[in-house]
């Protein structure tokens, strides 16, 4: 069993360090902006939960952003534009779930998850026999992978156009390997019919090394040799590492470019391979609706509606706006009616400076 690690013992951390890090040049406003928050109360594994999630969406999210009890969805969606605020991710909890919602802002449309299962951070690291500790991750942008999803059906046709539009882009061409840091994937099961979201952070080892002489070369510790009489005993001890150490064959690749890290160099060939950070959710898809949590309900997994259903909710829906459009519109004439009221009682009044005398 690993050490207990806190998410917070992580940010204490990158706290000390943040002034020394070198700040990314990109145009933040063509890309994902996200807001992590909460509504309504949750438990403190939801809250906890929270930091996770805005640790994932790192460095385009609102990190500090705090909730207030007075604070509700139109406030967010008020500063959302100033802010470039594309997405929000909201937490909220019933007796029964956790459920995340996921909208786009300001037209939507929202994917309503109820969470079935998860697993923070700290749970993942100390379950971990090795437990790898996220440091600079953050600093860029995670790498999105789909799998699973059936195109012809139209709610995993939206909801793949829809995280794809969650994460920033991937230029193949221009990408530079050592930006890729992480990576979230959304792995769909029909068993069950629910999506798996893991999040893992990407390293890369030189390959075709003996591990004896990566440990003395490449590796920045010096290893114990008080039990060898050589060290040419130490590299022929096949002992010395334990099997959950061995490469797996099938990560090898050929560097296009060379990375950080000794012995990372271009066109040598490297193991690729993925450390779990964390959290780990199971997700089941409630519904998706048109708006930002409101409006016409594209898609239900417990409601299916006849044709017939389906036009008389859009009839009302309707008729709803009209009518919110009648009332704005009488408003806005009582305003203007009061507004010459007062201007023809200020030009009656002997009192105004600008009356003649």
């Amino acid at each position: 069993m690993g050490k207990r690690i806190s998410y917070d013992f992580v940010m204490k951390r990158e706290k000390k360090t943040k002034k020394q890090l070198p700040k990314l040049k990109v145009n933040e406003s063509n890309l994902p902006n996200t807001f992590v928050f909460h509504l309504n109360e949750i438990s403190k594994n939801a809250r906890i939960l929270e930091k996770n999630l805005k640790y994932v969406m790192e460095p385009y999210t609102a990190t500090r952003l705090k909730v207030k009890r007075r604070n509700n969805l139109k406030d967010f969606i008020a500063v959302s534009g100033p802010l470039n605020i594309t997405h929000f991710l909201i937490l909220s909890e019933t007796m029964n779930s956790v459920n995340l919602r996921i909208s786009r802002v300001p037209r939507g449309p929202t994917l309503t998850f109820a969470i079935k299962e998860y697993s923070l951070n700290s749970e993942i690291w100390a379950l971990s026999k090795r437990p790898f500790v996220p440091y600079k991750e953050h600093l860029n942008s995670a790498l999105l992978i789909l799998n699973n999803f059936d195109r012809s059906k139209f709610e995993h046709k939206l909801l793949t156009a829809f995280f794809q539009n969650l994460f920033p882009p991937v230029d193949v061409k221009n990408v530079r390997l050592k930006n890729l840091k992480r990576c979230v994937l959304f792995d769909y099961h029909k068993d069950g019919d629910v999506i798996y979201f893991r999040h893992y952070a990407i390293s890369v080892k030189p390959s075709g090394i003996n591990r004896s002489v990566k440990k003395v070369a490449v590796q920045s510790r010096v290893p114990d040799l008080s039990r060898f009489n050589d060290i040419s005993n130490f590299i022929q001890d096949s002992g010395v590492f334990s099997d959950s150490e061995v490469e797996d064959e099938d990560a090898k690749v050929a560097l296009p470019q060379t990375l950080h890290g000794t012995g990372n160099q271009k066109s040598e060939v490297s193991a690729v391979g993925l450390k779990e950070i964390g959290p780990r959710l199971t997700l089941h898809l409630l519904k998706i609706v048109q708006g930002v949590s409101e409006g016409d309900v594209l898609y239900h997994s417990l409601q299916h509606k006849s044709e017939e259903e389906t036009q008389r909710i859009k009839r009302r829906l309707a008729e709803k706006k009209l009518l919110k459009a009648k009332r704005r519109r009488e408003q806005e004439r009582n305003v203007e009616l009061k507004r010459k009221q007062k201007l023809a009682s200020q030009s009656k009044d002997p009192s105004n400076n600008d009356a003649i005398v």
